[in-house]
């Protein structure tokens, strides 16, 4: 395996994890196509997929609260229902393809979340069905349906402690339930062990930051995290998975 793809792995993991404690925004976005990059589709996902359910569950953990069940539940059936087809689907397509429909996948996550997309076409219960499912296959392709489910819950207008509950949940959700049918990383390759010490060392810097550097306000670690996705994503699209 390349070297320097490792390196740019643990540095892109570890912008992501400052990102990620200073805007509360990053491991997700940026994580998924640099590790396909690096690591190849299936594997790269994996990787991706393991790191970004720390952060879910983390994050969900402390919007627990602000779950609302009657709002979580239209929207986690579907995703639970169509993840495993999707994996299966996705699993047809050959390696080198699917490395290239993530990557797009990813410019397009950027492009939802850099510019709020409301379609207007989400609202209510079909809108769940439609979101759900359409977000496990994303997640499954390229592991960034996050920002589909954001765009459902700006459809509905739902405030934002309660928006962010009901995504981080549905997110966690179907990371678990990709990950269940796809299998865990392999354990014996380095690629793991490099996202999980990038991710450490971010979290740990992002946290000296927020605390040192006061003036480094989440607008802008927000706009270095949809940067570096962003590079992330078109070189995907362009070059495919290096290994």
């Amino acid at each position: 395996m390349d070297i320097l793809l490792l390196v740019a792995l643990g540095l892109g993991v570890a912008t992501a994890g400052v990102t990620q404690v200073v805007a509360g925004t990053g491991v997700r976005l940026i994580i998924p196509p640099l590790a396909i990059l690096a690591l190849g589709h299936a594997e790269g996902l994996r990787v991706a997929m393991t790191l970004g359910l720390l952060i879910s569950l983390v994050t969900f953990l402390g919007d627990r609260a602000a779950v609302p069940f009657r709002r979580f539940v239209p929207l986690a059936l579907p995703v639970v229902i169509s993840a495993p087809l999707w994996v299966l689907l996705v699993d047809l397509i050959p390696e080198a393809v699917a490395a290239r429909l993530a990557g797009l996948a990813a410019v397009a996550a950027v492009v939802v979340t850099l510019r709020a997309v409301r379609t207007g076409r989400l609202a209510g219960r079909f809108g769940a069905l439609g979101a759900g499912a359409a977000a496990s296959g994303v997640f499954a392709l390229g592991g960034v349906g996050g920002p589909v489910l954001g765009m459902y819950a700006r459809d509905n207008g739902w405030a934002a402690r309660p928006a962010r509950g009901v995504v981080n949940a549905c997110i966690a959700l179907a990371q678990v339930m990709v990950l269940a049918f796809m299998g865990l990383p392999t354990a014996t390759e380095p690629g793991l062990a490099v996202g999980l010490g990038g991710l450490a060392v971010g979290l740990v810097l992002g946290g000296i930051i927020a605390a040192k550097l006061p003036n480094v306000n989440a607008k802008l670690a927000r706009g270095v995290s949809l940067v570096v996705a962003g590079i992330a994503a078109v070189v995907l699209l362009v070059a495919g998975a290096q290994v």
